[in-house]
């Protein structure tokens, strides 16, 4: 048999091995151009690029005889990395498929393999051999068969991903090592054959036509096929002369890996059938999915990002994070806002202070800083009491329309006259001064309430107060410009991050915590406590009474392990609520606070089911178009302290004043009233008087009579007689309990209404 011991060139024609040996069967035209009947006999040149009987290939006529005749080819794989069918240990001269090279990892006798814990995915030793394996071996066994977090609606995702489980790898655990392809069909491929032997063909390498490298290249003008960089030393000006051209390629079915060389585009590209890739470009990375994209980590993950980094999600983004979630923004150096603020610290104390030197520095020992330390009244000015104004009481210039009457004695008397008979008597009365309301300054300062008889105004309004130097406006300046260059250098080193802001084209909804806590956060008594509520009257007093109310404490609440939100913000927070309006509800109590804390609206409502306090502290003020309070159940409103109405007050019903009443003037409907009835005893003068005497029983009635007498007490008595006179009306009581029986009709709480006007006895 003639030996051929070169290269050849052939054409795959079958590799179906029956044996999956990885053979195929080639025919070589050099080595058998005659062995077919009639080859020879057609006269032109044969045609065999490819197999295909719409492309007229001349492999058609004998390719089902070539199938049955050629022998089977094999492979000579060319050598990358690990090229065995096992692994030696020379040692223990001991001979494994494993891919575990010691016996602890791996497990090669047959007491380590009764210790294998099947339910461990992090050991090594999962195979039923009982020696050691690929780790990610596991991984590819159905009991072991991972998936990512997406796999059901019980997870509290919104989206299932329908391919959650199709995370199985293939690591191909224990086998052979090396590089493994079968070619197609139709295959140009480099033959050899072993010693020479055209029975035993052994195949290495692929060959490739023209058209199939420009269809990978672009041809001679590609950007990536090499040009005269490596091949020209002319100066023709070409472009290519200037940089390094060259690419390798790796193309199946199933994707392409691209090695890109070429000088500015080093680059590689791994793309997928679909067309999804990954490239490592010479400056950028890029990444395209074309369908769904998942990735499972089953340990830690860290991604670190120096530049920007942006998100864009078309549509949902669902985060699922079993664990603690932290959101840190900014570099986090405490230390530099610290150092600014103390830098500034000087300036704020500056604006804290008053423009006048009106008020002294306090510390009331709490976080608050009510006042600037640096804050002082300025040094009393001799005796006068230093910048204080004049009292705004008694030396305020203010005056009342006030009536000071002031009544003079005088005693009734009767006298006759001397001239005779039918003079009638006349009762001489002593005259008294009126005077009219005029407007008075009250009180004069030596009684005066406020200031204490001193003149000076307790308060700083008002005062006679130096300005402060440091509150001009070129001592702002001065304070910036010393501190402005610092305190940008201290800016720089805080970086340029910091800001979280989110704008949210439709709803925001957080839920933190996943079970509501409920538990009681106050005890209630519903009779626990009694409160001043009116004032009664009684026949023997006034008195004020009570009334029970429910009583509330705080209990201690056990916080749950989860659902609480802290949030601290250093310097500002800013709330701009739609007209959808703002609804903040608690299960416990609520508290909010400030040094100057303002609610406002175009109506406020303050409403609660058992009790609602309002502490004014130094100072409570009600002010409104309209004031109203009301008892909800018709009682009494109580103030339960001294009561003073800088005005006039107006009562609709009755009024009870169970103390002293002191007014000035009364003004009330004339009523007249009639005097108890009285007898009058008296005696004569020495002398003969003419007094009017009327007898009704008499000879001469109405006539006046002249009296004589001796001045003897009581020889002279009057008929019983009463007088009408008018005065505002009045019901007199014989005491002071009847006063108080007729006034508990006051408690009702309906309206009391005056009693009429009757003329008559009282």
């Amino acid at each position: 048999m003639k030996k051929y011991y070169g290269n050849y060139l052939g054409i795959i024609i079958q590799n179906n091995d029956p044996l999956a040996r990885g053979r195929v069967k080639i025919f070589v035209p050099h080595i058998s151009p005659t062995v077919y009947k009639n080859w020879n006999e057609i006269p032109e040149d044969k045609k065999f690029k490819f197999l295909g009987a719409n492309i007229n290939s001349d492999l058609n006529n004998i390719y089902e005889d070539l199938k049955k005749i050629l022998p089977w080819s094999i492979c000579a794989s060319p050598i990358t990395g690990e090229m065995s069918t096992g692994r030696l240990n020379t040692k223990p001269n001991y001979a494994s498929t494993s891919d575990s090279s010691y016996s602890e990892k791996g497990g090669f006798e047959k007491t380590e393999f009764e210790k294998i814990d099947f339910n461990d995915k992090t050991s090594g030793k999962q195979n039923v051999d009982g020696i050691g394996e690929k780790e990610g071996n596991v991984y590819e066994k159905y009991r072991f068969k991972v998936n990512d977090a997406f796999n059901s609606a019980d997870n509290n995702i919104n989206n299932v991903n329908l391919n959650s489980f199709d995370y199985t790898p293939s690591v191909y655990s224990n086998k052979t090592k090396g590089s493994f392809a079968i070619p197609s069909v139709g295959a140009h491929v480099w033959v050899f054959f072993h010693d020479g032997d055209p029975l035993f063909p052994v195949y290495f390498a692929a060959s490739y036509g023209q058209d199939d490298w420009q269809q990978m290249y672009g041809g001679e003008a590609g950007y990536d096929y090499p040009g005269g960089f490596e091949n020209t030393n002319e100066d023709d000006n070409e472009s290519d002369l200037e940089y390094y051209k060259n690419k390798y390629i790796i193309n199946q079915k199933g994707g392409t890996i691209e090695f890109i060389n070429s000088d500015y585009r080093e680059s590689i590209k791994i793309s997928g059938y679909n067309g999804s890739f990954k490239q490592f470009a010479l400056k950028t990375n890029v990444e395209l999915a074309v369908h769904d994209d998942q990735k499972l980590v089953l340990q830690n993950q860290y991604d670190t990002v120096r530049g920007f980094r942006n998100v864009y999600t078309e549509r949902d983004l669902d985060y699922i994070v079993r664990g603690d979630y932290y959101l840190k923004t900014g570099n986090l150096k405490s230390e530099y806002f610290k150092e600014w603020k103390e830098r500034v610290q000087a300036i704020s104390e500056i604006k804290q202070l008053f423009e006048l030197k009106r008020a002294k520095k306090i510390d009331v020992g709490t976080y608050l800083k009510l006042t600037s330390p640096l804050q002082e009244r300025q040094a009393a000015l001799g005796a006068s009491g230093g910048g204080f104004g004049d009292c705004p009481v008694c030396k305020g210039g203010r005056e009342y329309l006030v009536t000071n009457n002031k009544a003079t004695s005088f005693n009734p008397f009767l006298s006759i006259a001397t001239a005779g008979i039918g003079i009638p008597l006349k009762m001489i009365l002593g005259k008294m001064a009126i005077n009219k309301p005029k407007m008075t300054s009250i009180p004069p300062t030596s009684r005066c309430p406020v200031c204490g008889g001193t003149g000076f105004s307790p308060s700083s309004e008002n005062g006679n107060w130096q300005p402060d130097p440091r509150k001009t406006l070129d001592a702002y300046k001065s304070q910036y410009k010393s501190e402005i260059t610092k305190l940008a250098d201290i800016e720089k080193k805080m970086g340029l991050g910091g800001n979280h802001i989110i704008d949210i084209t439709k709803n925001k909804v957080e839920t933190i915590g996943l079970v509501m806590n409920d538990f009681g956060n106050i005890r209630m008594d519903d009779i626990g406590k009694i409160s001043n509520n009116g004032v009664s009257i009684d026949e023997d007093g006034a008195f004020v009474r009570m009334k029970e109310s429910p009583m509330f404490e705080y209990v201690h609440v056990d916080d749950l392990p989860g659902g609480s939100y802290s949030l601290n913000v250093a310097n500002r927070f800013n709330i701009l609520v739609g007209a959808g309006g703002l609804s903040m509800k608690s299960y416990g109590s609520v508290e909010v606070s400030g040094t100057i804390t303002n609610v406002g609206g175009e109506q406020l409502n303050l409403s609660s089911e058992f009790e609602t306090n309002i502490q004014g502290g130094k100072r409570l003020s009600l002010e409104a178009d309209l004031v109203s309070i009301k008892n909800k159940q018709g009682g009494q409103v109580l103030v339960d302290s001294n009561f003073g109405v800088n005005g006039n007050a107006i009562i609709k019903g009755g009024l009870h004043v169970d103390g002293e009443l002191s007014v000035n003037h009364i003004t009330a409907p004339k009523e007249y009233q009639e005097t108890e009835q009285t007898q009058v005893q008296g005696m004569t003068l020495p002398v003969p008087i003419g007094i009017v005497v009327a007898c009704p029983g008499g000879d001469a009635p109405g006539v006046p009579l002249i009296v004589y007498g001796n001045s003897i007490p009581d020889t002279i008595v009057t008929y019983p007689h009463s007088h009408v006179f008018p005065n505002l009306p009045l019901n007199l009581t014989k005491s002071n309990k009847d006063v108080r029986k007729e006034a508990k009709a006051n408690e009702n709480p309906i309206t009391n209404p005056a009693r009429p006007i009757v003329n008559g006895k009282k």
